[in-house]
């Protein structure tokens, strides 16, 4: 519940102070803080719905209820494929056992791929009646499904290329794969279509002014530090179970642990009442 905590008033909602502002008037900014905000944004909803999740399956323990993870650690994915099994699992595990399955089984493989992105436009439809969200889960559809396609030839690519460190081609297809979902995030934040249009134009098109930041130095620099300490957590859950780990030590060890998250989230939280996003949906 400390975790979850953490994630949503620390991090999600300080990234809020960068992400609502930029988004909002896209045209009062630059191409550089345009880019930093649809980083920004990519890791906003992942503190803001993992924290609410965290937070969530905290409180139903409390209570002896076991609730399903919701988030794996989604920006490690090495695939599209793999990220939508690690990102968001309740509802995309719904729409795998109930909507893709159920029209895809049994069917030819072109009509298999249809039904996929069918699956994504109305996994879109479902954040809200909006173009932004249906275009967002149609450029999920057709990456997943290019990705499927061109798969052997990726890996030939890299072969070609010269890579074959496995570190490496694991590190490019992590690269890859993020860079897909935070540019698709684009439509699902901007306000309509032709805010997401002009954002993308913007971040790509090298114009006089495009490296200045309208950002407070501070607050930039604060949310970098945090957004990396979440990556750094990532990280060594690959390896060991962090949770587990501190819970096993003795109290003496445990307690001071609790209460510099806790010291954290006092010193720098950020209570202004921020809502999840997903209460939206």
């Amino acid at each position: 519940m400390i975790w979850g905590l953490f994630q949503k008033v620390v991090i999600a909602d300080r990234l809020a102070m960068i992400v609502n502002p930029v988004f909002n008037n896209p045209h009062e900014h630059s191409g550089l803080t345009l880019l930093i905000a649809t980083y920004g944004f990519a890791f906003q909803i992942l503190c803001d719905f993992a924290g609410y999740s965290d937070i969530a399956i905290g409180s139903a323990q409390v209570m002896g209820i076991k609730l399903m993870t919701n988030f794996k650690r989604p920006f490690f994915s090495e695939s599209l494929g793999v990220f939508w099994t690690k990102w968001h699992i309740s509802l995309t595990s719904w729409f795998k056992d109930y909507l893709f399955i159920p029209l895809s089984k049994k069917k030819k493989k072109w009509k298999r791929v249809s039904y996929l992105f069918i699956t994504f436009l109305i996994t879109g439809l479902w954040h809200g009646a909006n173009w932004t969200f249906i275009i967002w889960g149609g450029i999920q559809g057709f990456c997943l499904i290019a990705e499927n396609r061109f798969k052997k030839h990726r890996e030939k690519l890299f072969t070609f290329i010269g890579f074959k460190n496995k570190t490496v081609i694991s590190i490019l297809k992590i690269f890859i794969t993020f860079h897909i979902v935070v540019f698709a995030g684009i439509f699902f934040r901007a306000k309509n279509v032709f805010y997401a249009m002009y954002i993308g134009k913007q971040i790509f098109w090298f114009k006089k002014g495009w490296f200045q930041i309208q950002l407070d130095t501070s607050l930039l620099i604060i949310s970098i530090s945090v957004v990396f300490f979440l990556l750094l957590i990532h990280i060594l859950q690959t390896h060991i179970r962090i949770r587990h780990t501190i819970s096993k030590q003795p109290l003496l060890i445990r307690l001071p642990v609790y209460l510099l998250i806790i010291l954290t989230i006092f010193v720098l939280g950020i209570f202004n009442q921020e809502q999840f996003i997903y209460f939206q949906f």
